[in-house]
């Protein structure tokens, strides 16, 4: 085990429940814990914690110390300020709002610690100043932010094209000209189109491929076959927070209403949904709505198809590897599996007509969705499970380091 002493600094709080940003810090933490002596995360929000993740941290680890970053609030003019600069083409209200919270622990992480890993890049300039210092620090992207900026700006049509082009273009310097290039370390890509571009953009920096991955749960049941020809069961497995995620739930149920032909069974598994989208539902019949569920493997008993119509080329998709895991067969978008080293018809299928269309004939084609999700069920325990992911990341960070 490492003796040196490491922080982790996050705005997003690994003790909480819900996303996959979230569970990627707290596995993150969990594999750390297994390889290093000292372990302290520098995080916000304590009133979002959930003892039971705590608790299994220090089971592995009892010398992990968790300072929660006062949740301080701006002034009325630099609140404004946030919210304003934004609009200047000075990144996005995150960018500022993140190094005023986390402002004052500069010393700290300087004179204790031999190695900060910063979670996001928005505390660059932080640092730079800690890597000036001799300090190793390490910035985990979870994702190339320009291209769900980009996203972000396209979809305000009452922006002139001219502004939006205007908008990304600063947002593309500040991500690639200022805050990456050379203020860390090392730079992890969570999926290999990132790394590709992140490897073209900084030819002389240390990038890491470290995807998310998994615990992998035994399955107690076995999946069966359908003893009832044209009744199906169809899930949507995500967040609903988001307006992205809510929108794309939507999609799926309004696909299955055109599909007439056969019977179809909606579940819906995700957290926070809006009130548009449960009052949409009330309304029609065959669709169960789980919210944030535990045991994934009762959930999705029976399933014969996750439906996962996401939008945008950044990141990586936790959730469908979570499916995968399970062997549930996923029809989704190329944007979904991008960088995931997925292949149509193959180990997941893709949406390239209407969706209605697609899901009807996912459906007919049995032998076709339990090999597809054979197939991705060994690319899970191949790839993506936490000891291919988070604790060889936590081991080969020591040999980084030295």
């Amino acid at each position: 085990m490492k003796s040196k002493r490491i922080a982790i600094v996050s705005h997003v709080n690994p003790f909480s429940k819900g996303s996959g940003q979230v569970e990627r810090v707290y596995n993150t933490l969990l594999a750390l814990a297994y390889e290093w002596e000292e372990l302290t995360i520098f995080t916000l929000h304590e009133n979002k914690s959930y003892l039971d993740k705590i608790e299994v941290l220090r089971s592995v680890n009892k010398r992990i110390s968790i300072v929660y970053v006062k949740n301080k609030k701006p002034n009325w003019l630099v609140a404004f300020l946030f919210k304003f600069l934004p609009y200047l083409g000075y990144g996005k209200e995150s960018n500022f709002s993140i190094p005023f919270l986390f402002d004052g622990i500069e010393n700290e992480l300087a004179t204790k610690f031999d190695v900060v890993l910063f979670e996001y890049w928005h505390l660059y300039k932080l640092a730079k100043r800690l890597k000036n210092r001799g300090i190793f620090v390490i910035c985990d992207t979870h994702n190339i932010l320009l291209n769900s900026f980009t996203e972000f700006i396209r979809k305000k049509k009452w922006f002139p094209k001219i502004y939006q082009s205007f908008l990304i273009k600063r947002y593309t310097h500040l991500e690639f000209e200022i805050a990456l290039k050379e203020n860390f370390n090392v730079v992890i890509a969570i999926n290999k189109e990132e790394e590709k571009i992140l490897k073209r953009k900084f030819p002389n920096q240390k990038i890491y491929y470290f995807p998310m991955g998994i615990k992998l749960k035994p399955i107690i049941t076995t999946r069966v076959k359908k003893e009832i020809p044209n009744q199906y069961t169809v899930v949507y497995y995500g967040g609903l927070s988001s307006i992205r995620n809510s929108q794309a739930a939507l999609q799926v149920i309004q696909a299955i209403e055109k599909i007439k032909e056969i019977e179809i069974h909606l579940i819906i598994v995700g957290s926070n949904a809006p009130s548009f989208l449960k009052g949409y539902i009330a309304e029609k019949k065959g669709i169960t709505m789980l919210g944030f569920v535990e045991n994934l493997e009762e959930a999705f008993k029976g399933v014969d198809l996750a439906v996962i119509p996401f939008e945008g080329k950044y990141g990586f998709r936790s959730r469908l590897i979570e499916l995968m895991h399970y062997e549930i067969p996923i029809l989704t978008t190329e944007d979904a599996v991008w960088g995931m080293g997925f292949i149509d018809k193959e180990n997941v299928l893709i949406s390239r007509s209407v969706w209605e269309k697609d899901i009807q004939i996912a459906l007919q084609q049995v032998d076709l969705r339990t090999q597809i999700a054979k197939n991705a069920k060994n690319i899970i325990e191949e790839e993506f499970t936490f000891e291919k992911t988070y604790l060889k990341f936590a081991s080969d960070l020591i040999q980084m380091v030295d």
